[in-house]
């Protein structure tokens, strides 16, 4: 990505997390078992399939251990404005 570009993959991480679980807020998120969703960072664990790139994190990093492993996936059109020139998204 766009080194400029990384505040806004954070909101679509955010954003994309509010609904993958059909819910509007922050509280919502907590009453699931969400209690870092702020602090949502563009990592190193991440995979690319069908239907965008999932970025996976581990129990206890994003939710409560009973959430299991938090996978949030973002489409491809909409990381493909913030992706750097030669990106490997380009591919997709």
């Amino acid at each position: 990505f766009k080194e400029e570009s990384l505040p806004d993959v954070c909101q679509l991480l955010k954003r994309q997390l509010l609904a993958q679980n059909k819910v509007a807020s922050d509280d919502q998120l907590n009453e699931l078992g969400f209690y870092n969703s702020d602090n949502l960072t563009v990592t190193q664990n991440f995979y690319f399939d069908e239907t965008g790139l999932t970025w996976s994190f581990l129990p206890n990093e994003l939710a409560v251990e009973a959430v299991g492993e938090p996978c949030i996936t973002v489409p491809y059109e909409m990381l493909m404005p913030l992706a750097a020139d030669g990106s490997v998204l380009t591919r997709f």
